[in-house]
This record gives structure tokens, sequence and C-alpha cells, in this order.
């Protein structure tokens, strides 16, 4: 009896640790981000309170003449995410289908699959130096066909190379959802005399909907946080392009090539609020990504 009682007061004692470690690490995450909050405010405050709303209306950056607004690089940074994510996510999703729907053969699904991670496992700058060899070129005679200036480098460049980078990361997701579907619901389907194409569209886009979601999303969070590959082909001009041909500027290239060099306060300081602004920015579009997809879940 004393046996038995000792052997369930160890169990409740590795429960509670259980619960209190998971509990400590809860807290931990959540004052990291409070912390990180607090930190990027402190380091803002000087900025905003002495630029106010002209750091979100204006349309000029130029530190050389102590003119600081984010408007030209949100627009950057949301046009490259953007595009980014309309090119990536349909091959995503055409690459996810063919590995699970399309090749049966196990050999030849291993190889595919092994070739996308291989994708993600590249380094951003090696993605950045292949967009300056191969990308760059083919944009220069595009530019040059519209009669602009033969630079290259610009938002269409990065926004590629962005949405190849992303392609690996959405298409396994959304890869991984797609076997979750029941074989029995899908070989119903054949039985029933429906093609391939049908099946796909009457089954597994219906079922795997919230999959694609959040592939879009994760390829979105790429988009809007990548930094090397993007400061390497999308010019750095810190202005609002009028279309994707032009230079631009995104949030992160420019705190990663200028910040080393913000010796002014003021100027450091606007740099911080700028990274305050990325990560509003992927907060929201986290936060309205997570409203989708439990949107969709209680529409099935």
């Amino acid at each position: 009896m004393v046996s038995r009682l000792t052997k369930i007061d160890g169990i409740q004692a590795k429960e509670l640790a259980f619960k209190s470690a998971l509990f400590l690490a809860g807290i931990f995450v959540v004052s990291l981000m409070g912390a990180a909050i607090i930190t990027l405010g402190i380091g803002a405050w000087p900025a905003i309170t002495k630029i106010g709303t002209h750091f979100i209306t204006d349309k000029e950056w130029n530190p050389t003449l102590n003119q600081y607004s984010s408007l030209p690089l949100v627009c950057g940074t949301v046009l490259v995410a953007i595009g980014a994510l309309g090119i990536a996510l349909p091959v995503a999703i055409a690459v996810a289908l063919l590995t699970t729907v399309i090749i049966k053969n196990r050999k030849i699904q291993k190889i595919l699959n092994s070739g996308l991670d291989i994708l993600s496992a590249i380094p951003s700058v090696v993605f950045g130096l292949w967009g300056l060899t191969t990308i760059v070129p083919l944009i220069r005679h595009v530019q040059l066909y519209y009669d602009m200036p033969p630079y290259g480098v610009s938002m269409i460049s990065a926004l590629i190379t962005l949405a190849i980078m992303s392609i690996p990361f959405a298409a396994a997701l959304i890869r991984e959802v797609i076997k979750t579907i029941p074989n029995s619901l899908i070989d119903a389907t054949y039985a029933l005399g429906a093609t391939p194409y049908e099946m796909t569209k009457t089954v597994i886009l219906p079922y795997a909907k919230s999959g694609i979601i959040a592939g879009g999303i994760l390829a979105l969070g790429r988009a809007l946080g990548e930094t090397m590959a993007v400061s390497m082909l999308i010019g750095n001009v810190n202005h609002i392009p009028q279309n994707i041909l032009e230079q631009g500027n995104t949030i992160s290239s420019l705190l990663v090539t200028e910040f080393q060099d913000a010796i002014d306060p003021l100027y450091h300081s606007s740099l911080i609020v700028l990274a305050l602004v990325l990560f509003g920015v992927t907060t929201v579009m986290s936060i309205l990504g997570r409203r989708i997809i439990i949107w969709f879940q209680s529409k099935n």
C-alpha cells in the first residue's frame, strides 16, 4: 500500500513538473516578445516624438536632409511580398499536387521532395547571386524594350527570386495537408468515374483549403522578412515605385544596409521605428491569415 501511494505521488510530482515547465516556457516566450517590443519602443521614441505622423504620411526617406518616412519602404515591402506570393502560391500548389496526386511512383516522389528540401536549405545569398547572374540580365532586356534605364536590379528581380525561395516552404506544407486526406475518399471519387482534375477540384482543394492558406502565409512571411537576396536585387532606391520594373527598397533591406552607418541619433531612432513598422506589418498579416483559416474551417 505504501509503495503504491509512493508511486502515485511520484507520478503526480512528474505531472506537476511537466506542467510547470510548459507554463514557464510560455511565460518565457511572451516575456521575450514583450521585451523586444519595449526595447524597440524605447529606441524609437525620439523619432516618434520629433517626426510624428509625418513618418507615415510623407514620401521621402533621405537621411542627408533629415527626411524620414516609412511610406516608400512600406510600399516596396508590400509590393514585393504580394508579388512573390502571387507567383509562389500557385506553383507551390501545383508542385504539391504533382508529388501527391499525379505521380504515384514513390521513388520519383522521393526525388522531387528531396529537391524541394535542398532548395529550402540553400542560403539566401546564393539565391541573390543566382538572381544577379540569371534574372537581372533578362530584366535588362525587358527594361530596354520599354525604354527604361537597363539597370536590371529592380522590384521584379527581387520578387521573382523571393517567389522561388518561398515555393519549397509553401509546397512542403500543402503537400503534408494533402497527405492527410483519407485514401478511401480519393478512391471513392475515382470509383464514381472522376478524372484526376475532377477529383482535385471536388475533393483535394476543398479539403486542403486551410493548408493552402497556411502555405500562403508562410510564403508571405518569408517574403516580408527576407533581407540579403532582396538587398542584392532590388536596387535600394528609397522612393515609391510606379511599376515593378523600377528600382525600390524594402524595410528589411534598408535596415541591413544603413543601420551600421546611422551615427545621427534621429537617424538611428528612425531605423528602429522602421523595425517596429515591419514587426507590425508581419503581425497584422499573421493575425489576418489565422482569421482566414478559422473562417474557412468554420465553413467546412
